[in-house]
């Protein structure tokens, strides 16, 4: 195929052309909120393991709608993996409405004024059989006109999470009005789409019931269990992972280091914790610096370096749906873990009885600092971490429902089969939500 010329400025989206069409090779967009070049969060972990293996089935033409454009559009002629094309797109332009509630944040961080002319070129360039969209919050990029099933992947369900916010952190109540347009955009936007993919039971049914007539599965996170438990239980340190800029980790992060971390040092003096991520601003720097025992990492290498120098995990969240790679990660390490009982959702029976699970900041603090002096029920906990992770699908499973789902979305009459997701799933990681 000729070369392509892209037509948009390039201070405000750049394209770059990658590999040929493959002959049998389904096309298809997808649209996600940043050049994924390192997996240094959840999100980005899932789709760097599901991409590197989709890009063998599919061409995909990656799409990225990013407020860090500057930064990321230096990127794009060295893709992370082997897609079609990439593009990235600047986004964060939202305009202000003239009256009423403002514009979700979600959907203003992400607007762009030429995203639907993007997309349409693109369409009419590569003619995709489809478009995954990595958030609902990116369906505003796609024309009306368009005429492509659309595959909605759910990370969150994001006005549930906005509102678990508002109650934690104690918003005005002013905010009620933005979360009512958030949910009445988001709900629009499942009945828009021809699948809807969702990371945990608990969303998948919040997805059904809200849109009944879509198809909707339930795609957890996967993992590979290390061969023996990564834990040094005798180092006294405890390990906070996260990317910090994703409000539901920086909210656990500076809850960690305010209300459990100095209980716990009143308990155990020589206790250590390490935070480490990415994206950590300067005010949680500040927060750290002036707790006893902390130590920053970020970013970090692999999670496997740092499990492999403290004693457990711990995962204090207060909000936030999805299905916490934290924890999936935790397993695999063979790591114990003390968490919040919302950390845990998603979860099955194996991994609950796992856990150290308590909502209570004077109980976390209590367990934590008694499992960091306590080097034998550590490794008995790694030991049942490890047993627990050898439960979760690997990623060549999720990898397959994924594959399934847009196959089905593509095929005339497929689609209803794969939305059957009260029968049986032919992978552990599509869950029926049953």
């Amino acid at each position: 195929m000729a070369e392509i010329r892209f037509p948009f400025c390039r201070s405000r989206a750049v394209f770059r052309r990658g590999a040929d069409p493959r002959p049998g090779r389904p096309a298809m967009l997808y649209l996600t909120n940043k050049l994924r070049r390192y997996p240094d969060s959840g999100g980005a972990r899932r789709e760097h393991e599901l991409l590197r293996r989709l890009t063998g089935r599919f061409d995909i033409h990656y799409v990225a709608f990013t407020p860090d454009f500057p930064e990321e559009a230096g990127a794009v002629e060295a893709p992370p993996l082997a897609f079609a094309s990439t593009t990235v797109v600047a986004a964060g332009d939202a305009a202000p409405p003239a009256a009423g509630p403002s514009l979700p944040e979600r959907i203003s961080a992400h607007a762009a004024p030429i995203g639907r002319e993007v997309i349409a070129w693109l369409a009419r360039s590569f003619a995709p059989g489809l478009v995954h969209c990595e958030g609902y919050f990116l369906m505003q990029h796609l024309p009306e006109n368009l005429g492509l099933p659309i595959v909605l992947q759910e990370e969150n369900i994001e006005f549930e999470l906005d509102r678990d916010r508002t109650r934690v952190q104690g918003e005005e109540r002013s905010a009620a009005a933005v979360h009512s347009l958030a949910e009445e955009i988001e709900v629009a936007c499942w009945r828009r789409a021809a699948a809807c993919i969702a990371v945990t039971r608990e969303d998948a049914d919040i997805l059904r019931a809200r849109a009944p007539k879509v198809p909707t599965v339930c795609l957890v996170n996967g993992g590979e269990a290390a061969p023996q438990p990564l834990a040094a239980p005798e180092s006294g340190r405890a390990l906070y992972v996260a990317n910090f800029k994703w409000a539901p980790s920086r909210d656990a992060c500076s809850y960690l280091l305010r209300d459990i971390w100095p209980r716990v040092r009143q308990l155990n003096p020589e206790a250590e914790l390490l935070l480490a991520g990415a994206e950590m601003d300067d005010g949680l720097r500040r927060q750290a610096a002036l707790a006893e025992g902390v130590e920053i990492e970020s970013p970090f290498d692999t999670f496997s370096e740092v499990a492999a120098r403290c004693a457990l995990l711990v995962s204090p969240l207060r909000f936030g749906g999805g299905h916490k790679m934290k924890i999936v990660e935790a397993l695999c390490a063979g790591l114990p873990i003390v968490a919040t009982p919302l950390s845990l959702r998603g979860f099955g029976e194996e991994v609950r009885r796992t856990v150290a699970a308590t909502a209570n900041p004077t109980a976390f603090a209590a367990l934590t600092a008694a499992l960091l002096t306590s080097p034998e029920v550590c490794r008995n906990m790694a030991r049942a971490s490890l047993l627990a992770a050898r439960e979760l699908p690997g990623w060549d499973q999720v990898t397959d429902g994924l594959a399934e789902v847009w196959l089905g979305a593509l095929t005339p009459g497929l689609a209803a089969a794969t939305a059957a997701s009260s029968s049986p799933a032919p992978h552990p990681a599509v869950q029926s939500g049953d």
